[in-house]
């Protein structure tokens, strides 16, 4: 169908017309495309959402730790105000010191507990369990059956 302002000659051209086979194959290329699409973007999700919740609970355990640190060197350096305040004999000032001490104690261990602490401190259990084994069978490979000790004499 043409349009009626396009005039004669545009009515008497016809569209090149292409093979079935080429149509089908370029059909057949658009689809394995897409699957190829498809089958990346599904892969990298499924990589990618597991990968990107361990590096935010790597950060949050950072982040936790910072703080932890924080207060314990302010703990720090009551400790040592603590000390010339008993050596002085000042009860009070010792006492309030100490207050404040624990107050910071507890606060770096608040800092340090909770869900994403309890994932890190299994996980790199079980990593050092698996780093402590491998060291051990490197070390002592007479302990396998196969293996005979030499006996002392």
């Amino acid at each position: 169908m043409t349009h009626p302002s396009w005039g004669t000659e545009w009515q008497a051209a016809t569209l090149p017309k292409e093979a079935p086979d080429e149509i089908e194959a370029q059909r057949t290329m658009r689809r394995l495309k897409r699957r190829r699409r498809l089958i990346l973007r599904g892969s990298l999700l499924t990589v990618g959402r597991p990968l990107a919740v361990v590096i935010a609970g790597m950060a949050w355990v950072g982040v936790d730790g910072l703080h932890a640190r924080g207060e314990l060197k302010i703990a720090a350096t009551q400790v040592h105000v603590q000390e010339g305040q008993v050596v002085k004999g000042d009860r009070k000032a010792a006492a309030a010191t100490l207050k404040s001490l624990q107050t910071y104690a507890a606060s770096a261990r608040e800092d340090t507990h909770g869900p994403h602490w309890y994932a890190a401190r299994a996980s790199t259990c079980c990593w050092r369990r698996t780093q402590r084994n491998n060291a051990r069978r490197a070390v002592s490979p007479a302990r396998s059956s196969c293996c005979v000790r030499p006996t002392a004499r």
